[in-house]
């Protein structure tokens, strides 16, 4: 992949994160929470996919051990961005999803001349 391209990859996987964080995890450090925001994608993703989203799905789906999974789980229900019902977890409705268009701006000027 030439260089412009990888840097291009890179700037986009960082920016849409930042982003990601900034409407998930308002005043939070985004180096800090990194691993809880793509368990949290997970979570999202494999609930809305119309899959069960317990611990060993999200877990097998970021790749990451069961443990460490439940407790990132557990942390994102404390904070109330995530609902638990049993052994399933789903978004609260508590985040922010407003921010899609701006990653979408965020992509387009990003890509601009690839």
């Amino acid at each position: 992949m030439p260089a412009n391209k990888r840097l291009v990859a890179w700037k986009l996987t960082y920016g849409l994160a930042r982003q990601a964080h900034a409407a998930h995890f308002p005043g939070r450090r985004f180096g800090s929470d990194i691993g809880m925001l793509f368990v949290l994608g997970a979570m999202i993703a494999t609930h809305n996919e119309g899959l069960v989203a317990s611990v060993s799905n999200v877990a097998h789906y970021v790749d990451m051990p069961r443990e460490t999974t439940r407790r990132m789980l557990r942390e994102l229900e404390r904070l109330g961005i995530a609902a638990r019902t049993g052994d399933t977890y789903a978004p609260s409705g508590n985040t922010d999803i407003g921010y899609a268009e701006k990653m979408a701006r965020f992509i387009k000027e990003t890509t601009k001349g690839l």
